[in-house]
């Protein structure tokens, strides 16, 4: 118990990863600040403090399928889970909802995504927009991306990035009313296209992943173009 107390106490940001023998590594990144675990201390924390046995096996909604405590599993017929940390915080009511955010993933056995990627999240780069209509809103944790805003159609947004410690596939959330992504440049080449992919966000924005890892200053130009308008069927 020494031990991971002190652990805990060694940095104020960290990674777990669970080994599978033969299988993809699930891991977590938390961070002891306020915007990621509001209301969350050291002292509220316990992280693989022992091995997994018989009586760290939860079960709840919707693994589970029955309504239970989340504390208890009701058979080993049906899907349940290990505990291997735990988090308890004093809730202000007052304060209301409150979020805790962490990031999580796979990774294969002896690669280092996991830290590349939480020092991504953590620590994002400096964003500035060099010209156009748009708006830089910050890096949203909860999604990991760099929010741009657009009050109307811009053909181009040219951003300086500048990435310190490197952006591990960075990721932008791009609102751009009417707007279809062209293409991407990194200084002056042109992306191909497998080194980015493209969706759509809830509200409609255009979330694009750069499918490379930025380090240091770089200007990064997205193209639009205006929607196609959608086809009559006759």
């Amino acid at each position: 118990k020494k031990f991971y107390k002190e652990f805990l106490r060694s940095d104020d940001d960290f990674i777990i990863e669970v080994h599978f023998r033969d299988r993809m590594h699930p891991f977590t990144v938390f961070s002891f600040r306020d915007e990621l675990l509001p209301g969350v201390t050291r002292d509220h924390v316990t992280a693989v403090s022992k091995e997994m046995g018989s009586a760290d096996q939860r079960g709840h909604w919707p693994a589970s399928r029955y309504q239970i405590d989340g504390y208890n599993t009701v058979g080993l017929d049906v899907p349940n889970h290990g505990n291997i940390g735990n988090i308890q915080a004093e809730v202000d009511p007052k304060k209301q909802p409150r979020t805790w955010t962490f990031l999580i993933g796979v990774k294969e056995k002896g690669s280092d995504i996991d830290r590349k990627h939480a020092q991504s999240w953590l620590y994002p780069a400096r964003v500035v927009v060099k010209n156009g209509p748009f708006q830089y809103r910050g890096f949203d944790e909860s999604q990991r991306s760099y929010a741009l805003h657009s009050g109307e159609f811009a053909e181009t947004c040219r951003l300086q990035f500048d990435a310190q410690n490197g952006v591990f596939h960075p990721v932008f959330s791009i609102a751009n009313p009417g707007a279809e992504l062209l293409g991407v440049k990194i200084g002056k080449k042109s992306l191909a296209p497998d080194e980015f992919f493209t969706g759509a966000g809830k509200d409609g924005e255009i979330v694009l992943l750069v499918n490379r890892e930025l380090k240091g200053k770089k200007t990064i130009t997205f193209l639009f173009q205006k929607q196609s308008p959608p086809r009559s069927q006759e």
